[in-house]
């Protein structure tokens, strides 16, 4: 379980490393490039942004225990499916990938979207590690999978 919970970090820290270099990007791409921004990209922007908080704050109201970075579950954690998680079996990365979705397009940041998809990629990588780990621990795991979305409700 040791190497599990190494990995879990590991996984943890790329994906710190990925949010500072979006945010940075986007910061230094927003500074020094003007565009002109397109009002329909700034009421999408804004759409995802405040989406992504509420998503958030659902998914932690939901949670009712301590939120980790690392996949791989903690001991005393309980399997939710309730609430939010009746939609998404992820939520919490799903208002992360919107939260830098938006703010990349709230900030005319278009370069900085090749590190958002860097960054989805990643984040889908590590759901399946996230999801073996789950499967392991919960019985019900595998029905909840079946009646459930992964990140995009009643898509994928």
């Amino acid at each position: 379980m040791k190497s599990k919970r190494l990995k879990g970090r590991v996984l943890a820290s790329i994906q710190f490393v990925l949010l500072f270099l979006i945010i940075s990007s986007a910061l230094i791409e927003h500074t020094h490039h003007e565009r002109r921004y397109s009002e329909t990209v700034n009421i999408i922007s804004i759409v995802l942004i405040v989406t992504g908080l509420i998503t958030a704050a659902l998914t932690l109201i939901e949670f009712k225990q301590y939120m980790t970075p690392n996949p791989v579950p903690l001991d005393n954690a309980h399997l939710r499916t309730g609430g939010i998680y009746s939609f998404v079996r992820h939520p919490m990365y799903l208002s992360v990938i919107l939260l830098i979705l938006g703010g990349t397009l709230y900030l005319g940041a278009y370069l900085t979207l090749v590190l958002d998809l860097i960054a989805v990629i990643f984040l889908v990588f590590k759901i399946s590690f996230e999801e073996k780990m789950l499967a392991a621990k919960y019985t019900a795991y595998d029905d909840y999978k079946k009646k459930t979305k992964k990140l995009i409700p009643f898509i994928f």
